[in-house]
């Protein structure tokens, strides 16, 4: 395209509109409009990120976390603890670490010295030191400084420092709006009606009779996908049959023991239908639980969540019963029309990717204008990154062995819930713990913790083979094929060694995250 599309409005409000509004209006050259209805109010929830959200603020002006987390009553996320996913009992860690050059020995060493799976993430990820034990402790000592023997080069989002954040979503949108009000045009008002033609959208005219034009229209609109359905009707595609998951609940939760209770993490444990959350933020614990309706009612979903948080520490007026809309549009840029967010499609929330595709999308789109990618390439990098995710989520239930419910006797070892990209995976990984060949969003670190994590261990010494080693990887990564894999450079010793360092590494020099958050990021809010 190469040629600018001045002239933006954004329908709806919420993180997507708000961060859309921002994107564009850092990058500048930009004439933007949001609609938002009367009668919008943001739900104030929670919401769980990913490292790249760093990049976001960088990209809109903001270089410092104290400049935008007390303002959302954000605290720090290291991973995401996985507990009773494949047996009850059972319990993983997923981390931001993008390193990856011993946990074939690792494994080597599983067998020879008889290690126990929990092992791997405690002696091969340093964040897990904190995340697998329900602490608030943090990667700081008490002058404020990373505290331990050895951290990455970079993480997930291209940055040094291994986290993300948990977010309260409805005080991420108002520091947003606040941020570009004064520099954008916002209207409050209802649309009535959407004008289109063999180009797209022409006009929204609202219930005043104003009509409103663009060159670009953004759809914000949730899973109501307003302005995408009117440029492709009936165009949402299902993503059956590889979720069930059409419910869920969500309870604030107090803190009794603050200091303990603030976990630098996401918590996500396995229940009869589904799986539950828990996102610490700075003031409160948000819960959740996702759930199908055909193996539970809501009123058992309800007991159930409740059982499991402790029904004292619930405050039961937050309770809210929502529906799951899951689905996608193939090509969410559609003529002058392009949804982001829920609009252009949803999976459901474990990873918490819907941020960071919200983002991607916006780097996309101003490429696009750039003249550095073609409209088609960031419907194609969508829909790969969309896939990804999918197969991320879809395997987790499919490489369980618990059979203790109707739910999970349906869904785990069921090969209709798994696309085949994944059973090729799993039959590779056989002889070798390797990444999916196609993959391009999670990094190998990831899907090697999920082997491990659902007891898939390769038969033999588990390094991979020659051909294997130019398998692609995510490509924001420094990693070429041709030092992708790099075991061979690590000798035996060497490897125990730096396993033993970090698994022999004393956490009692590091603070609690309440603490580093009083002392160096609220000091002043």
């Amino acid at each position: 395209m190469g040629e600018r599309m001045k002239k933006i409005v954004i329908l709806g409000g919420g993180t997507s509109g708000w961060m859309s509004a921002s994107y564009f209006h850092a990058k500048g050259g930009y004439d933007i409009t949001v609609i938002e209805s009367p009668n919008f109010k943001p739900i104030e929830m929670s919401a769980s990120t990913t490292p790249y959200l760093k990049r976001f603020f960088k990209d809109i002006g903001i270089e410092s976390e104290s400049e935008w987390m007390p303002a959302c009553k954000a605290t720090y996320k290291l991973g995401v603890l996985y507990d009773d996913f494949d047996r009850i009992g059972s319990r993983m860690w997923n981390t931001f670490e993008g390193e990856e050059d011993w946990h074939c020995y690792w494994n080597k060493h599983r067998v020879e010295d008889n290690l126990p799976s929990s092992d791997f993430y405690l002696s091969r990820i340093y964040s897990s030191h904190i995340g697998m034990n329900d602490s608030g402790k943090f990667l700081m000592n008490k002058d404020g400084e990373m505290a331990y023997p050895y951290m990455p080069k970079k993480s997930w989002g291209g940055h040094p420092e291994p986290w993300a954040y948990n977010v309260d979503s409805g005080l991420l949108n108002e520091f947003l709006k606040n941020r570009v009000m004064n520099d954008i045009n916002f209207i409050q008002t209802t649309i009535e009606e959407i004008k289109t033609d063999d180009t797209g959208i022409t006009a929204l005219v609202d219930s005043e009779g104003n009509k409103h034009t663009a060159d670009l229209f953004i759809d914000c609109t949730g899973s109501k996908a307003m302005l995408i359905e009117a440029v492709c009707p009936n165009g949402r595609i299902p993503l059956d049959p590889y979720l069930s998951h059409d419910k869920a609940i969500v309870v604030d939760t107090k803190y009794t023991d603050v200091e303990n209770q603030m976990c630098p993490r996401t918590g996500a444990k396995a229940l009869s239908s589904g799986w539950m959350w828990d996102i610490p933020l700075y003031d409160r614990v948000v819960n959740g639980y996702v759930y199908s309706s055909e193996f539970q009612s809501s009123e058992e979903a309800e007991k159930e969540l409740l059982a499991n948080i402790g029904d004292d520490r619930a405050i039961k007026d937050s309770i809210m019963h929502m529906d799951i809309k899951t689905g996608h549009y193939a090509r969410p840029w559609s003529k002058n029309v392009i949804a982001i967010g829920m609009s252009a499609g949803f999976i459901e929330p474990m990873e918490a990717t819907l941020l960071m595709i919200v983002q991607f999308l916006l780097v996309n789109i101003h490429e696009v204008f750039d003249g550095k990618m073609t409209k088609e390439d960031c419907n194609d990098k969508f829909e790969a990154t969309l896939f990804d995710t999918l197969d991320w989520i879809s395997s987790q239930y499919y490489m369980s062995h618990r059979q203790d419910s109707a739910f999970w006797r349906f869904k785990s070892q069921n090969d209709t819930q798994i696309r085949p990209r994944m059973k090729e995976w799993l039959e590779d990984c056989k002889t070798a713990m390797l990444p999916p060949k196609d993959d391009l969003l999670f990094y190998p670190t990831c899907w090697y913790a999920k082997l491990v994590g659902f007891e898939y261990y390769p038969v033999g010494d588990g390094f991979p083979k020659e051909e294997d080693m130019s398998l692609p990887t995510f490509s924001d990564s420094n990693f070429k094929p041709q030092n992708k894999f790099k075991y061979k450079e690590m000798d035996d010793l060497n490897a125990r060694m730096q396993m033993e360092k970090i698994r022999n590494f004393d956490t009692s020099v590091l603070i609690s995250q309440k603490e580093y958050l009083d002392k160096f990021i609220y000091k002043d809010a």
